[in-house]
């Protein structure tokens, strides 16, 4: 999250003086596009956390959906660099999703939350017999 603020904050002032870039991107921009990144990051771990689990099914759904949510937020009339900050923020955010609700699913992630939030102190996965 420290990169996505640096991005808006020194981003736009680096494009131009230290890549010598004709014209400036608005850090706003700059932000969208680096917190898409950071989905993609978390959904790449996921993914081998996924194939670990031997749940590769979901790995192929949640891209999927992701590239659908892509292909929506392309069919909306934006601007073309409102469209690519939009849809590498929306396409990498289903896609973490799915594959977060997933593992938390596998792994009784989900159960040991609940347990914690209604003060039962339980291990957060048992280990398999």
């Amino acid at each position: 999250l420290a990169g996505v603020a640096a991005a808006g904050l020194v981003g736009p002032w680096v494009l131009v003086n230290v890549m010598g870039a004709k014209v400036s991107l608005s850090a706003t921009l700059l932000m969208e596009l680096a917190l898409g990144t950071l989905f993609l990051l978390v959904a790449n771990i996921l993914q081998s956390a996924l194939t670990a689990l031997n749940r590769q099914q979901t790995v192929l759904v949640a891209w999927s959906l992701g590239v659908v949510a892509m292909f929506i937020v392309f069919a909306v009339p934006l601007g073309p660099l409102t469209t690519a900050a939009v849809a590498s923020l929306v396409g990498p955010a289903v896609t973490m999703l799915v594959m977060a609700w997933d593992v938390l699913r596998a792994t009784g992630g989900l159960r040991a939350v609940s347990d914690v939030n209604q003060g039962k102190d339980q291990p957060v996965a048992k280990p398999a017999k």
